[in-house]
């Protein structure tokens, strides 16, 4: 495959690309700028250093731009954010987020038919928690990072007020988060979507 490459002051140069000959690090060696697949026939030392310097600052930044593009979706993939409940009655927000290494979480708001319902209270909840507003009630805390994973936290259900042992997975890109509670054997799974 030959590649024509214009150069100003200079007849029009041929570059021959050659990818058998070249190693991913090899650079100037008999004619040879970079180890990206150019052979560079017919150039100076120079002029060879010249593109190569060009083609190393065009992968930077395309490198750089690549890692800006891609941070919103390891971003997306993390535990933290706002989180809704579906259920058939109810839609909860459960906005996580991450203090002193821990993860926690909170209701932010609940809707019934579409609509803030502020009168929403936790009314099977024990001690101190018992009959506050659903909105800043705690639900999540303690949980510890285990590789992708949080774990060995607690999960409030306020269905029925029991304190049960809480494993947080994402899913879907990030899309969902997984939230399973236990005690014993007993568990279940429940899936919340992202909300932002």
């Amino acid at each position: 495959m030959i590649i024509s490459l214009g150069f100003p002051n200079r007849p029009q140069s041929i570059a021959t690309v050659n990818p058998t000959r070249l190693g991913p690090y090899q650079q100037e060696k008999s004619g040879i700028a970079t180890g990206y697949g150019l052979y560079l026939g017919g150039f100076s030392n120079s002029e060879a250093g010249d593109i190569h310097m060009k083609h190393s600052a065009a992968l930077v930044a395309v490198a750089i731009l690549s890692a800006m593009l891609g941070a919103p979706a390891f971003a997306q993939n993390s535990a933290i954010g706002l989180w809704k409940n579906v259920e058939s009655d109810k839609v909860t927000f459960i906005r996580t987020y991450e203090e002193g290494g821990k993860l926690l979480g909170k209701v932010e708001k609940v809707l019934k038919n579409n609509v803030e319902d502020t009168a929403a209270r936790c009314m099977k909840c024990k001690d101190e928690k018992k009959d506050k507003p659903m909105a800043g009630l705690q639900l999540i805390w303690d949980m510890q990072k285990d590789g992708e994973k949080w774990s060995g936290g607690k999960l409030l259900d306020p269905e029925t007020g029991r304190v049960v042992n809480c494993k947080l997975e994402t899913a879907e890109g990030g899309q969902k988060l997984l939230v399973k509670g236990s005690i014993a054997f007993l568990s279940k799974t429940q899936s919340w979507a992202r909300a932002e």
